[in-house]
């Protein structure tokens, strides 16, 4: 989990690279968000996926399997997701006639 194989590329690449690369950026600063001029304001997905991940980074650092390490950071991407949605949906709006729907998926990478 965490890496694919995709056609024309030489070797493995991640997959999510904002989340894993987000993961391995706190897992290198031990869990602190980037600060000051070392914060990349040109990425805010990173900087987004940071701070939603850092409070979660010791339950995901405590994974000896990295699949299952994996596994996990991906949930964590989808409820950080969802949350975010719930916050900025204003359902005030709504009536009992009124309709709103959310289309959402994942993609599963896989190699071919």
């Amino acid at each position: 989990m965490g890496k694919v194989h995709r056609h024309g590329q030489a070797e493995d690449s991640t997959a999510c690279g904002a989340s894993i690369g987000a993961f391995n950026a706190l897992n290198t600063k031990g869990g602190r968000r980037l600060e000051g001029e070392a914060k990349n304001a040109h990425n805010r997905q990173i900087e987004y996926i940071m701070e939603a991940l850092a409070p979660h980074m010791e339950t995901l650092k405590a994974t000896e399997d990295q699949n299952e390490r994996m596994a996990a950071l991906a949930y964590e991407t989808y409820v950080m997701v969802e949350e975010m949605l719930f916050r900025i949906i204003d359902r005030k709006w709504m009536s009992k006639d009124s309709k709103l729907v959310l289309l959402g998926g994942i993609m599963i990478n896989v190699d071919g």
